[in-house]
């Protein structure tokens, strides 16, 4: 595994295109409405409250711990090639399945990822640069999902419905 110089990738990009860090993130917002829709009724609001609070801590620091993660693992990472085994695209998201060789040893991953771009033709097969976990080789994540010019998605077009 050899390391490419590659450009960094903004927390944003991340936001942007990470699934989870996005269901992460946005579940505070969820819980915080059932809080408020629940109380119009009124009757005892502190179990719902604990639970927004609560909820609302657990998403936000796993968020930031994922989003943390994908940076590190990104900059710090070791590089292999990997090939593009399958992307599955459902309304807005997608999951890209690949594999990957650490050390002789071949590996399957799997990123899911937002998006609101036209996602390109890709053909099985495809070789993409993922960076792994040194220490963890079953981790892994493919950096330019999270940049402009990414394999993935014809940029500047909004996707068919």
């Amino acid at each position: 595994m050899d390391k490419p110089v590659e450009p960094r990738i903004e927390v944003a990009a991340v936001v942007k295109r990470d699934y989870l860090v996005s269901l992460l993130l946005l579940s505070p917002l969820a819980l915080w409405a059932a809080f408020v829709i629940r109380n119009m009724g009124g009757g005892s609001a502190m179990v719902y409250l604990i639970i927004a609070v609560a909820g609302s801590l657990f998403g936000l620091a796993a968020g930031l711990a994922r989003i943390g993660h994908i940076l590190s693992l990104a900059e710090k990472g070791e590089h292999a090639d990997a090939e593009v085994k399958q992307i599955i695209m459902g309304k807005n998201r997608g999951r890209i399945h690949f594999r990957y060789t650490v050390e002789g040893q071949s590996f399957d991953g799997v990123q899911a990822f937002r998006a609101r771009e036209q996602i390109k033709k890709v053909k099985k097969g495809l070789r993409v640069t993922v960076a792994v976990d040194p220490h963890k080789p079953k981790s892994a994540i493919i950096p330019s999902l999270f940049r402009d010019d990414n394999p993935f998605f014809e940029m500047g077009t909004a996707r068919r419905q």
